[in-house]
């Protein structure tokens, strides 16, 4: 199947982000008739979208992702053949995004006493992931 060539063509997108986030337990609240939910941080970024197809840029825009990203790959990335780095781009759909709106939205606990909240972050805290123990950091952030 062929795909049509969109290079250059900017299109409407809606990205999202979403972390950090983290079950929560209805056995930190005081009533007993509660469920559990969600903490969130979000961000929804409205924009355009330009599929880059042309191999010199993306190699280009891999290359300024290494340096900012993982500058100690790039000597091992330099001693890659051109073949293999060709063939790897290949794979690769490369874009850039012209951000027109941002949208922010978070669900941290807020409606919870404060006691509830001390309960909650105590048990995010001592949590194995990363981003419980960041919801935690935000839900600290309210008091």
């Amino acid at each position: 199947m062929n795909r049509p060539n969109i290079s250059g063509i900017k299109l409407p997108w809606l990205f999202f982000f979403s972390e950090p986030h983290a079950y929560i337990s209805p056995a930190h609240y005081d009533k007993k008739e509660s469920v559990p939910t969600w903490d969130y941080v979000a961000v929804h970024a409205y924009g355009t979208a330009k599929i880059i197809e042309e191999e010199q840029e993306k190699m280009q825009l891999l290359e300024q992702m290494i340096g900012f990203y993982e500058p100690g790959y790039q000597e091992q990335w330099n001693s890659l053949t051109d073949k293999f780095k060709s063939g790897m781009l290949k794979g690769i759909v490369a874009f850039e995004i012209e951000v027109t709106e941002l949208q922010g939205q978070k669900k941290l606990s807020q409606n919870k006493t404060s006691v509830e909240r001390q309960r909650i972050v105590a048990q995010l805290q001592q949590s194995n992931q990363g981003v419980e123990r960041d919801i935690a950091g935000y839900i600290n952030e309210l008091r």
